[in-house]
């Protein structure tokens, strides 16, 4: 990816995490919800920012399917069938590119501790021939304050690379 397109997802992240901070402060303050709400949220600005600046992708939540298969990462550390259900996904669906799908990007996040098993998930989402993300997110939504991101995606030498974002503006 060059830094054109890695300035672009971060400006997606910028986006969704200062709404989340401003309209859903209380969603991040609540520590007894599970992430899947905080997630909802967050899956919706991601969606509305794509709308309004980029091109027609889909944002969906625990998809579990690569057109009709269950999707499936054989050895990922979160399940040993290596069946695999992503928190978010930024793609095409099928049909909206004749029966072809593109992917771009693969979010794994946590309300409090960052996961290696996340990483794992989502580089290996990266380096699969079949899945081929162009990005892999985690993200930590900490206690109350900052929001912490990990950008995963392949550099010029067609290595994993990865850039560090926080948002603290709560």
């Amino acid at each position: 990816m060059d830094e054109k397109e890695i300035k672009k997802v971060e400006n997606i992240f910028n986006y969704a995490f200062e709404n989340l901070c401003e309209n859903d402060k209380e969603l991040l303050q609540d520590r007894t919800l599970h992430e899947e709400c905080i997630n909802h949220r967050l899956a919706y600005y991601i969606e509305k920012y794509l709308e309004f600046y980029d091109e027609k992708y889909n944002v969906d939540m625990e998809f579990n399917r690569n057109g009709k298969e269950e999707k499936v990462l054989p050895g990922n550390s979160k399940n040993k069938s290596g069946r695999i259900r992503p928190d978010i996904i930024v793609h095409t669906r099928m049909k909206e590119l004749e029966n072809k799908y593109k992917n771009y990007i693969v979010i794994e996040a946590k309300r409090d501790k960052d996961s290696e098993k996340d990483k794992d998930i989502v580089t290996r989402f990266i380096e699969s021939k079949k899945y081929q993300y162009k990005v892999g997110v985690t993200i930590n939504y900490n206690k109350f304050n900052p929001i912490k991101a990990t950008l995963y995606y392949r550099n010029s030498d067609n290595e994993i690379e990865k850039r560090d974002l926080e948002y603290s503006d709560m």
